[in-house]
C-alpha cells in the first residue's frame, strides 16, 4: 500500500478474521510514526510480527509504557505488578533466539535509564533504576532454564552469538545464582576472544562481593600491558551501580594506571562515570558531583576541552528534584569562582547557571 496523498482509506477485503496491520514493513528512511496501536496489540506484534524492525519496535514501545508505570509504582512505595503478557511475549523472543541472535540481542535490551529520564517531568534516578532491574530480574527468574539453554546453543564463534551469550549472561546474573556465576567463570577462563571475555567480565563485577575484586585483578594483571584493554577496565567499573562505586572511583584515581594527562584514560574513569552511570553519579549524598567537579578543576589546567566535555554532565540539572539540583548548582558555582578558568568551560558553566557577559 502506497501513501500519495494527505488522507487515503484502504479497505481489506477477503479476511475472515480481525487483522492487525504491521506498519511500513521494509522501510528504510527516518520517520516518526503515530500510530493508535493499543498496548494488546503492540504486544500481539512484539511476540508475531514477521519484520524484525516493527517487532523490535513493538517491544520498544511496550517495554517504556511498562517501565514509566512502574517508576510511578515505586515512588508511590508499591511493588510493582508484573504485565503477564508482557512476560510471554518476551518468552517468545528467548525461544526464537538460536533462529535470529542479531535480533533477539536487540529486543531483549530493554530502553536505557538516559532515554526513560527524557520521558518524565522530574527524574528520579533511583525509582528509574529500579524499575528497569525489576523489569530484567522478572524476566530471567521466569526464563533461566531457556535463557541458560539458548546460551549453551548459541555459536560462539559468530559475532551475533556472542552478543546474544553476553546479554543473556548480564540479565541472568541478576538472579545472583551459583549456576550462572559458574557459568561466567567459565567464560572468563576459556574466552577466545576479548568479545567474550570483557562480556563475562561485566557480568561478575554486578556481584557486590569478594569475587568481584578478584576476577577484576586477575584481568588487569593479564592484560595491564595493553592500554585499550585497560581503558575498557577502568570504564566497566566506573559504570557498576554498586553502592561502593564512588569510593572505587576515588581509589582508581590514584592507581597507577590512571592518567590524568591521557584523555582516554580520563573519558574511560570519570566520563563513564559522569555520563553512563546516573544511579551513581547522582547519589543523594551529592558525592558524585563532587568528584566530578574536582576533575573539572583539575582537568582544566591540563586539558581544558576535555574538562569541558566532562562538565557537561551538569548540562540537564534542572530536571532533576530540588535537592539534586541546588547540589549541582553548588558545584557549578564552585568551578566558575576558579581564578583562571578556562573558556571552554567558564562557558559551559555560565551557560548552565544563566550567567551573563
Amino acid at each position: 500500500l502506497e501513501l500519495k496523498e494527505s488522507t487515503q482509506c484502504f479497505e481489506l477485503t477477503g479476511i475472515s478474521e480481525d487483522a492487525l496491520p504491521s506498519l511500513l514493513r521494509g522501510f528504510s528512511a527516518p520517520l516518526l510514526l503515530e500510530s493508535s496501536y493499543s498496548g494488546d496489540e503492540q504486544r500481539f506484534l512484539m511476540a508475531h510480527d514477521s519484520d524484525p524492525f516493527n517487532r523490535w519496535d513493538a517491544g520498544q514501545q511496550v517495554a517504556e509504557a511498562l517501565l514509566l508505570q512502574w517508576v510511578v509504582e515505586i515512588q508511590q512505595g508499591e511493588t510493582p505488578e508484573i504485565d503477564e503478557a508482557w512476560l510471554v511475549a518476551m518468552g517468545r523472543v528467548i525461544r526464537e533466539g538460536a533462529v535470529d541472535s542479531a535480533f533477539t540481542a536487540e529486543a531483549l535490551i530493554l530502553p536505557t535509564e538516559r532515554w526513560l529520564s527524557e520521558k518524565v517531568d522530574v527524574v528520579d534516578v533511583d525509582a528509574i533504576h529500579a524499575a528497569r532491574e525489576y523489569a530484567i530480574t522478572q524476566v530471567a527468574a521466569r526464563y533461566e532454564h531457556e535463557m541458560i539453554a539458548l546460551y549453551h546453543e548459541l555459536d560462539k564463534k559468530s559475532v551475533e552469538g556472542r552478543t546474544l551469550s553476553n546479554q543473556l549472561l548480564g540479565m541472568l546474573m541478576r538472579l545472583e545464582s551459583e549456576a550462572v556465576t559458574e557459568l561466567a567463570l567459565q567464560q572468563l577462563e576459556k574466552a577466545e576472544n576479548m568479545s567474550e571475555e570483557m562480556g563475562a567480565l561485566a557480568a561478575l563485577v554486578q556481584l557486590d562481593s569478594a569475587l568481584r575484586s578478584r576476577v577484576l585483578e586477575q584481568f588487569y594483571e593479564k592484560w595491564q600491558g595493553e592500554r585499550l584493554v585497560i581503558d575498557k577496565w577502568f570504564a566497566l567499573q566506573a559504570s557498576a551501580p554498586l553502592p561502593g562505586t564512588i569510593e572505587q572511583i576515588e581509589k582508581l584515581l590514584k592507581h597507577p594506571d590512571f592518567e590524568v594527562t591521557n584523555p582516554n584514560r580520563v573519558r574511560a574513569l570519570i566520563g563513564t562515570f559522569a555520563h553512563a552511570n546516573p544511579l551513581q553519579f547522582h547519589h543523594r549524598s551529592g558525592r558524585g558531583y563532587r568528584l566530578l567537579a574536582d576533575q573539572v578543576v583539575q582537568l582544566d589546567q591540563l586539558n581544558p576541552q576535555v574538562a569541558a566535555r566532562m562538565v557537561g554532565a551538569f548540562n540537564a540539572w534542572r530536571r532533576f528534584d530540588e535537592q539534586r539540583q541546588t547540589m549541582i548548582c553548588s558545584e557549578l558555582e564552585r568551578i566558575g569562582a576558579i581564578e583562571g578558568l578556562s573558556k571552554d568551560v567558564y562557558e559551559i558553566v555560565a551557560r548552565n547557571l544563566g550567567w551573563g557577559g
